[in-house]
């Protein structure tokens, strides 16, 4: 319905499920708000580390850049979560806040 969502990532051969990812309208209450499309992705515990998120969310990147006719996107990732920390610095994110979010701590990364 909006033209965008997240993808079922699954490995080219053999088929099993990876993970997913893509571009969200979360609607999210933070405060700073996101003024920019959100990038998310969650992996099975398994394919951690085997470079699967990063050419899945490259090629998201490059569909978003495409899309939505600009490179600025937004994602938020918890503190504690670093390979998706390490993941959104490899793709050009850089934090520019921190806010809580549900009760939970939240770092709020951009492209520019």
């Amino acid at each position: 319905m909006l033209g965008h969502g997240f993808w079922l990532i699954e490995e080219k051969a053999g088929g099993r499920f990876v993970g997913e990812g893509g571009f969200g309208s979360f609607k999210r209450e933070i405060d700073p708000p996101f003024e920019a499309p959100d990038q998310g992705w969650a992996l099975a515990t398994w394919a951690h580390g085997r470079g699967y998120a990063h050419e899945a969310m490259a090629a998201a990147l490059a569909w978003g850049m495409s899309h939505f006719a600009r490179t600025d996107f937004v994602c938020m990732i918890a503190p504690e979560n670093a390979p998706s920390l390490k993941l959104a610095h490899r793709l050009g994110y850089a934090e520019y806040a921190r806010a809580d979010y549900k009760g939970s701590p939240s770092i709020l990364l951009r492209r520019p």
